[in-house]
């Protein structure tokens, strides 16, 4: 597992097993476990907005 995902219908939320090691120079990550992380996203815009950052925080999960 790297990440999972997750919908309501107020949001989606991007969950990392190992968020808390991954740098976040956007800031997008949320959350206060040793190592569990998200980011909620309530719109096509928060998409827009974020996707640079998703992409990098996609990046380090995938890595061993």
């Amino acid at each position: 597992l790297f990440c999972y995902l997750h919908r309501s219908t107020a949001h989606v939320t991007i969950g990392f097993q190992r968020g808390g090691d991954f740098e976040d120079p956007d800031g997008l990550l949320e959350g206060t476990g040793k190592a569990m992380r998200h980011i909620t996203l309530k719109g096509a815009d928060d998409v827009d907005r974020k996707a640079s950052g998703i992409t990098a925080l996609l990046q380090q999960a995938v890595r061993p």
